[in-house]
């Protein structure tokens, strides 16, 4: 096989990728809103969705390719914009459900997990910087 066609099937292959992760996501946000299925009748979504960005993440630094660099400003507003948009549909499923948002429980599921994505991203932003580091210093 010649490299164009190669990275024409690698291109279909991202295309079809970024498909089921939209579908998976999709599939997810009905059956909790529309049919209020709870996480043992959705677990293979999650599967989807947690599984496939972790897998990319540990095979890029297998090939040893780190992700690419982006300032720490356009990591905050990137950072920030994604816990205001999953807090937003969070509160927004939960209202949708139940028709109230006065549940203090709920409130500290969002604090627990605006924690623990912000944990996940720091670490994941270290991890991505370090993998680049040992390609700077291995590629001198």
């Amino acid at each position: 096989m010649d490299e164009r066609l190669r990275q024409i099937y690698h291109q279909i292959y991202s295309e079809l990728f970024l498909i089921i992760l939209l579908l998976a996501a999709a599939s997810l946000i009905i059956k909790t809103l529309v049919y209020g299925q709870t996480l043992p009748q959705t677990w293979f979504e999650y599967v989807i969705l947690v599984g496939s960005p972790l897998y990319r993440a540990v095979r890029r630094g297998m090939l040893g390719a780190a992700g690419e660099q982006t300032s720490t400003k356009n990591f905050a507003i990137r950072l920030a914009a994604a816990m205001t948009a999953a807090v937003l549909l969070i509160l927004l499923a939960v209202y949708l459900r139940t028709g109230t948002l006065g549940n203090g429980a709920l409130f500290a599921f969002l604090g627990v997990y605006l924690v623990l994505m912000l944990v996940v991203a720091l670490v994941g932003k270290k991890i991505n910087s370090c993998w680049q580091k040992k390609m700077d210093e291995k590629y001198r």
